[in-house]
């Protein structure tokens, strides 16, 4: 059997708790599977300029020189430096069209244009303005805020051929399906937030080939709904982190405090 030669990791929940940084244990266990020949590198639900801004300098401590990484729900393979879509699988038109289908039903929409460089978009209704402070605040630093007539802001949606939006609906019970290939609706309650992108699963799968490195020899870790799919494909090792969800045949340990000392212990 070969041994492992990638591993490849979600990062919130994962590597880190929630707007914390990465823990020193787990850094120096994933140096010490760096030092053993085996490389790293993340597929996050987060665009690249947000996990830029979010890891700083640890970014480039998880993830090794010339390999690409996953960012927004799998829809975009990118490099190292954020410059260069490696892979990219826009969302369909008929699907955006399906996404943003009910515009009074919608508190805010977030995505990211097809090039790599461009900043985020959110878009809020006009009916929505006085809210705009807030969003600003909160989620400006990576997207310009807009509050376009709906008509204008759909059009500029399918023009930059985003793959991935983030939705906040008003309505609690709001649910989206889209039956389209490699599309996949996240509903995160109670926030209520639905997310469409291509899944995480064919992002470690397109990594996987151009990076010439079988399934076989990787190891995925993940922690959520969102990586569901990435761990149920058949790689070598797969770890879930915390107990939010459990697959069978899946290790798992209680926390991201226990990632290090996996990574330490790994036989790879």
């Amino acid at each position: 059997m070969e041994k492992l030669r990638l591993g490849i990791f979600d990062v919130n929940g994962t590597l880190r708790e929630r707007d914390q940084p990465i823990q020193i244990s787990t850094l120096d266990g994933i140096n010490n599977i760096h030092s053993r020949g085996m490389r790293t590198t993340v597929v996050s639900g987060r665009g690249y300029r947000r996990l830029a801004v979010l890891l700083g300098n640890q970014l480039n401590e998880i993830t090794s020189p010339g390999l690409p990484m996953g960012v927004e729900y799998g829809g975009r393979i990118i490099s190292r430096d954020g410059k260069k879509n490696e892979d990219y699988s826009p969302i369909p038109e008929d699907a955006l069209i399906n996404i943003l289908g009910d515009p009074e039903n919608i508190h805010f929409a977030v995505y990211f244009p097809e090039v790599p460089t461009a900043d985020a978009v959110l878009w809020t209704p006009p009916t929505n303005k006085a809210n705009v402070p807030e969003l600003e605040d909160k989620y400006g630093y990576f997207a310009k805020v807009t509050t376009d007539p709906f008509a204008t802001f759909m059009q500029r949606l399918i023009d930059e051929r985003p793959c991935m939006v983030a939705i906040k609906t008003r309505d609690p019970q709001y649910y989206v399906h889209f039956p389209f290939q490699n599309i996949t609706a996240i509903e995160n309650s109670p926030d209520t937030f639905a997310i469409v992108s291509s899944n995480k699963g064919q992002a470690v799968r397109i990594i996987s080939q151009l990076t010439d490195i079988p399934l076989e020899e990787i190891l995925i870790i993940g922690n959520d709904v969102a990586d569901i799919p990435m761990l149920n494909l058949p790689a070598r090792k797969k770890l879930i982190v915390g107990g939010r969800i459990q697959l069978p045949g899946v290790e798992s340990i209680p926390s991201t405090e226990a990632v290090g000392a996996y990574l330490q212990q790994l036989s790879l």
